[in-house]
């Protein structure tokens, strides 16, 4: 009993002796740069204990040594620091509390490396993103377009024709799980963020748009090379993945600083062409639609305004901040033709060199409403309800954004290009639980893919890349159904058997192995499905949050979203 005492005793003198000042620092530890790439540097102490001062604050950067004045966070942010020499570097930071000699120290360490070789620089990079899809979305998506006849697929996505294929781990900077947001941002970024950050690190400030910044892939190209960029989404234009590619932001929600950023740096990453949904933060506010708001905005930093993320103080471009403010006006004054429709998309000059396509007030609507609406014009449907009648597919859309930055690269000598293509909603189908739009929006996104290789196959200078950001709720091939679809109209209700060993009827209706045989899909003129009710259909489950009761039947309308007016 006594020595418990005793030894209880010694780790709480243990505690009190070596009470210090937390000390982080960003980058992190292992993180790696291009040379010449563009971060910032934030260092943060928080002493150990309320009412402690923290003295003596030190940094030492690649061995030199750097002034330290804190900030009200006690923290401190050197703007646009960079590195031209490949190497291995450390940041060392010390400091001590009031009343207390002890130094604490924290050191991490980075890498500086250098890009290409001695082979020809690719000058045009396409990036299509399948958010959310894995490879059960890609097999479902062929299964269902082209069917299997004597267990061999009688045809194959554009994406499987892809002459390489590899896997990544996504992991974001705080969880095994990502999100989009750090998901794409680590492949235009080379880092890892937050899960709902975008081109930043963590802070501990409460101004989501301070944070020490990441310089992107196109801002690098551009800022090197003065190449374009192309941002093309069937999501809202703020939502994660489009604004991972320019964008820097601790929050992935903040709508209206996000879109007032996509203008006021597009000279930064050279923006020409920025299409998807998202009308809604174009507007002014009290328009209606409008969502822009003082709560989703910001005001930048003044030290930011003042770095090299702001060369010669007239980069940033922050005319059209007000919330009050119209940025469909505030493009087209420096140049951009607007459209908001797949009509207009069509009218788009042959000789245009900035783009803006605003298609829906909040998301596109999914693929199978788009072409429900272009075979059944008259007869109103969802994309009716999200004011949106005439969305274009995102084919279309890259067809356009294709011809546009290749305008750019005949009137700038060839500089190069950045190009976005992303099907959104394989991802959000997929929360919904809605795998039959889930698959369609494969559908769309590989046809869309298919534009990207024509141009490549015509532009030797020019890579494609088919990527995803992660993986989304455990969509997984189960079988397909034994029963026809008049069948399964037919049967009860299984909403009150709620028995753990209770079976329902809809569940012994999938077949398994043999069972599942070869689902067959007709497929009309335009590509897709005549409809996803077939007898035989493929049978989808979801590991995150499947739903026993499912009735495999598709959804009559597609799930609303909350992101169009109502």
């Amino acid at each position: 009993m006594i020595k418990t005492s005793f030894g209880i005793l010694a780790v709480a003198l243990t505690g009190m002796a070596v009470a210090a000042p937390k000390i982080r620092v960003m980058p992190y530890d292992g993180a790696r740069f291009l040379a010449g790439q563009m971060f910032d540097v934030r260092v943060e102490f928080t002493p150990s204990q309320p009412g402690r001062q923290i003295v003596e604050p030190m940094l030492m950067i690649a061995g030199k040594s750097v002034p330290v004045v804190l900030d009200a966070a006690n923290g401190f942010t050197i703007r646009a620091y960079r590195l031209k020499d490949p190497s291995h570097y450390t940041i060392e930071a010390t400091a001590k509390e009031s009343g207390d000699n002890q130094t604490t120290r924290t050191s991490i360490g980075f890498r500086i490396e250098q890009a290409g070789g001695n082979k020809r620089r690719i000058k045009n990079i396409i990036i299509c993103l399948g958010d959310g899809m894995g490879m059960a979305h890609r097999t479902a998506a062929r299964i269902v377009r082209y069917g299997v006849k004597n267990g061999i697929p009688q045809g194959f996505l554009n994406m499987d024709r892809m002459p390489g294929y590899g896997a990544v781990s996504t992991h974001s900077l705080d969880s095994f799980v990502t999100d989009s947001a750090p998901g794409m941002t680590g492949y235009v970024s080379g880092n890892h963020n937050d899960n709902g950050s975008e081109g930043v690190y963590p802070d501990n400030t409460k101004d989501a748009f301070d944070n020490p910044r990441i310089e992107y892939l196109s801002q690098f190209l551009h800022r090197t090379y003065g190449t374009s960029l192309g941002i093309v989404t069937t999501a809202d234009i703020e939502d994660a993945t489009p604004a991972s590619q320019m964008v820097h932001t601790y929050d992935r929600g903040k709508g209206t600083g996000i879109c007032n950023q996509f203008f006021a740096e597009r000279n930064r990453s050279g923006l020409k062409v920025l299409m998807g949904g998202g009308r809604k933060w174009f507007l002014p506010e009290g328009q209606f639609g409008s969502s822009r708001a003082a709560a989703t905005n910001f005001a930048y930093a003044t030290d930011l305004l003042s770095s090299g993320w702001n060369p010669g103080g007239n980069t940033i471009d922050t005319s059209a901040m007000s919330t009050s403010t119209s940025l469909i006006d505030s493009f087209k004054r420096v140049g951009f033709g607007y459209v908001d429709s797949a009509t207009a998309l069509k009218s788009v000059p042959a000789d245009a060199t900035k783009l803006l396509g605003l298609f829906a007030y909040g998301n596109m609507n999914v693929s199978m409403e788009k072409i429900a609406k272009r075979r059944n014009p008259t007869k109103p449907g969802a994309v009716d309800d999200y004011f949106a009648p005439d969305q274009p597919m995102l084919d279309e859309m890259a067809e356009a954004a294709l011809k546009v930055l290749d305008n750019n690269n005949r009137t700038n000598g060839n500089r190069g290009f950045n190009l976005l293509i992303e099907g959104a909603h394989i991802d959000k189908q997929s929360h919904a639980m809605d795998a039959d739009r889930a698959i369609w929006e494969v559908l769309e996104f590989d046809r869309a893919v298919g534009k990207a290789i024509e141009y490549a196959k015509t532009h030797d200078d020019t890579i494609v890349l088919v990527l995803a950001d992660h993986e989304c709720s455990g969509f997984s091939l189960v079988g397909a159904l034994k029963k026809s679809m008049s069948e399964m109209q037919a049967l009860p209700s299984d909403r009150d058997k709620l028995g753990p060993d209770t079976h329902p009827a809809r569940q012994a209706a999938v077949g398994t192995y043999e069972g599942a045989g070869f689902p067959h899909y007709p497929i009309l003129a335009d590509g897709f499905p005549l409809t996803a009710n077939i007898d035989r259909k493929l049978v989808v489950g979801f590991g995150a949050g499947a739903d026993r009761y499912e009735d495999w039947l598709s959804n009559a309308i597609q799930v609303y979203d909350g992101s169009a007016p109502k």
